[in-house]
């Protein structure tokens, strides 16, 4: 049992259009279609998935409800379609109902996260302009990440097999599965199907927030950190233990509101002593799957003053203006204003005792402007 890793298991509920131009858009091939037929894809994922989770694929229960809306719209506006293109979409149409048939409100496949979530930007917009866009079905799940040995299931799971213990999310395209829960899916997937081994050596257990104290976090936290599902988890947890010892004081600051040009620019999550002056940290989950970090970083860089509450306020020459810290669950980074460039100073794999923080606190002294 200890030999076994532990991963995060979640439900992906695999939905289906909800207009005719959305239809048009995966008509030629689903997202049910791409599963049957790959070994890996590139999926959409919650940002704080990370390498070794595991993909539960779940077939939309309602998607039925869609298929129909869909053929009633379909014949509404067919006069305003070609025969072509009507034609392409009303068999694309029976195409999802034979889909439905067999896979509806189940468990189809079942893949691991390769690689780490990235944010996938579109081409040639700038960051104002994706703002601006349109959210849709189309464009605003942009969080990907590389989904491989991907194994259909040749018997699914029905949601009748497991609703008495797991309630799919309905707010969500995500439900996790964990603990108890996981090892009675994994039960259930077994009958009638030869899972991958990475399934079958896996487990998901809660993290033990509850057994972290200033003794153990960093032997507690090695093995958990990756699996920080929360940002206010990971700060809590994590980093607010590790700026207690990388600062030249104890003492740090939280939500720090940055003043340029008579105006607020944001507010820095910390504010760490360091080398006699105070340096902005910014915290992540994964600075991959971040939309817009540069253009966030520099609003906190060239800080004329900061507000630290507590009636504390911190001048521009009390602060490292062109330098901060960025940390998420696997690496801290140093971001460099000038340059516009996010530079690794470690992986956090390789802090494991807090001499190494500190070590790595003289190392980072030198480098900030």
């Amino acid at each position: 049992m200890n030999n076994r890793m532990n991963v995060q298991a979640y439900l992906n509920n695999v939905s289906f259009p909800k207009n005719v131009e959305e239809l048009d858009h995966y008509a030629d091939q689903f997202d049910t279609e791409v599963l049957m037929c790959s070994e890996w894809v590139e999926w959409t994922v919650p940002k704080w998935t990370v390498p070794g989770d595991i993909v539960l694929f779940f077939h939309a229960k309602t998607a039925i409800q869609n298929i129909r809306r869909l053929e009633t719209a379909l014949k509404k506006e067919k006069e305003h379609l070609s025969q072509r293109e009507y034609e392409r979409l009303w068999n694309a149409l029976q195409r999802a109902r034979l889909l439905y048939q067999k896979y509806g409100g189940k468990i189809l496949a079942i893949g691991k996260v390769a690689e780490q979530p990235f944010y996938d930007a579109h081409p040639g917009m700038s960051e104002e302009e994706e703002l601006q866009l349109n959210v849709n079905f189309i464009t605003s799940r942009r969080i990907f990440a590389k989904i491989d040995e991907i194994c259909l299931l040749p018997c699914p799971v029905d949601i009748s097999e497991f609703s008495d213990f797991i309630f799919v999310s309905r707010q969500s395209a995500i439900t996790p599965v964990v603990g108890s829960d996981f090892e009675r899916l994994k039960a259930l997937l077994a009958i009638g199907n030869k899972l991958p081994p990475y399934l079958l050596e896996s487990r998901a257990i809660p993290l033990p927030l509850q057994k972290i104290n200033p003794e153990n976090w960093l032997e507690v936290t090695q093995t958990y950190r990756r699996l920080f599902t929360l940002e206010i988890q990971f700060r809590r947890f994590y980093v607010d233990y590790f700026l207690r010892v990388l600062g030249d004081q104890k003492k740090f600051f939280s939500e720090c509101a940055c003043h340029r040009d008579d105006k607020r620019t944001g507010f820095a999550d910390n504010a760490v002593k360091l080398g006699g002056k105070w340096c902005f940290v910014e915290i992540k989950l994964n600075v991959q799957a971040e939309q817009h970090l540069h253009g966030q970083l520099k609003k906190y860089c060239h800080a004329e003053w900061a507000d630290l509450r507590e009636e504390r306020v911190l001048r521009q020459e009390r602060i490292w203006q062109n330098t901060m810290l960025v940390m998420d669950t696997t690496s801290l980074y140093c971001y460099d204003a000038a340059t516009d460039q996010l530079n690794l100073l470690v992986q956090l794999d390789a802090i494991r005792t807090e001499e190494d923080i500190r070590i790595l606190r003289e190392e980072l002294i030198p480098r900030l402007q």
